[in-house]
């Protein structure tokens, strides 16, 4: 009857020490750690601004625009656009994105 209890005692302190160090901020934090330290750049993307300058900028042709510059100069897509217009002076600024 006693090694019972002993196992039953020793696993109820393995169970105890696990739930303190499975706590929710310990898990999100070595998940964290892990992703950092694993060091993959397939992860990173490194980003630019493109800006032109067009008589008129609207929506649409932004957008084209971005993705033609960023196609034809390193193969990089779209990630944001911008219209920026004052009068005759518009200006359509890209966000490139190359992973």
């Amino acid at each position: 009857m006693e090694p019972l209890l002993i196992n039953s005692y020793s696993t109820k302190y393995t169970l105890d020490s696990l739930g303190l160090i499975m706590d929710p901020k310990y898990v999100s934090l070595c998940i964290f750690v892990l992703l950092v330290l694993h060091g993959d750049t397939t992860l990173a993307e490194t980003c630019r601004e493109f800006a032109k300058w067009h008589p008129f900028c609207f929506s649409a042709m932004c957008k084209a625009n971005c993705f033609i510059e960023g196609k034809s100069s390193d193969g990089s897509y779209a990630k944001g656009y911008r219209c920026d217009s004052h009068g005759f002076h518009s200006m359509c600024i890209c966000l490139l994105c190359k992973s």
